[in-house]
């Protein structure tokens, strides 16, 4: 990740990004998903496919969230937070993060004479092994409700958000990817069979850094044994 600027410079559209203090973190990105459809479903007007001038008589409209869930009209909310009830009550979307990965990216993961850059792009010389790994990871989100009809196209509403904001996820949280992969087949809920479910899949993947500073001498041996009792 790249050095962090000092306040008051901007940072892409906000002052400088809490990644800076927080460091990527996979649940970091369970709550920027559910940000972004929940600002998506709060207005009918977001939706694409509102019924607004579509022929096809395929719409969503009415379908507005709110963050009193007695007044929402579908939940949005991280897997966790899974309720049969209220799925039977409403039509719901639920985030889930999949497995992580740590990949190599350099040989012992370390960088460059421990070279990092400033804000301003030069080059600048910390103290310390400099150190790089890749995390890869997935989130899955699910689209479920009453009929096939409606989990397809509350399928469809979400891909599309999602896969246009993925290059402004990319810039501002500094993610090598971001991108809606899998579109999965329609299918029965289990907990209810009454009710259908659509699976999307999220795949992004991070460059997690961090610099070793050695405070005292380094270690030089190490005694392994077994002691009786």
């Amino acid at each position: 990740m790249a050095e962090c600027p000092t306040p008051p410079m901007q940072a892409g559209t906000e002052l400088v990004s809490s990644l800076c203090t927080t460091g990527h973190r996979a649940n970091l990105l369970t709550g920027v998903i559910l940000n972004l459809l929940r600002d998506h479903f709060s207005r009918e007007s977001n939706l694409e496919f509102n019924g607004q001038g579509d022929a096809s008589g395929d719409k969503l409209a009415g379908y507005v969230w709110n963050k009193d869930a007695k007044q929402t009209h579908i939940q949005i909310q991280p897997v966790w937070m899974w309720n049969v009830q209220d799925v039977q009550r409403l039509p719901a979307i639920y985030v889930r993060r999949d497995a992580l990965r740590s990949g190599r990216v350099i040989l012992g993961d370390k960088a460059a004479a421990g070279a990092a850059r400033n804000a301003d792009g030069g080059i600048k010389e910390v103290k310390g092994d400099y150190c790089l790994r890749e995390i890869s990871g997935s989130h899955a989100i699910f689209c479920v409700g009453k009929t096939g009809a409606e989990v397809e196209l509350l399928g469809q509403e979400t891909f599309n958000h999602l896969t246009g904001f993925a290059p402004v996820l990319r810039r501002e949280f500094k993610l090598h990817r971001f991108e809606l992969t899998d579109w999965g087949a329609i299918g029965k809920l289990e907990e209810s069979s009454e009710h259908f479910v659509v699976p999307l899949s999220c795949r992004w993947v991070y460059e997690d850094s961090w610099r070793i500073d050695k405070l005292g001498p380094q270690l030089k041996s190490v005694y392994v044994g077994a002691k009786a009792d």
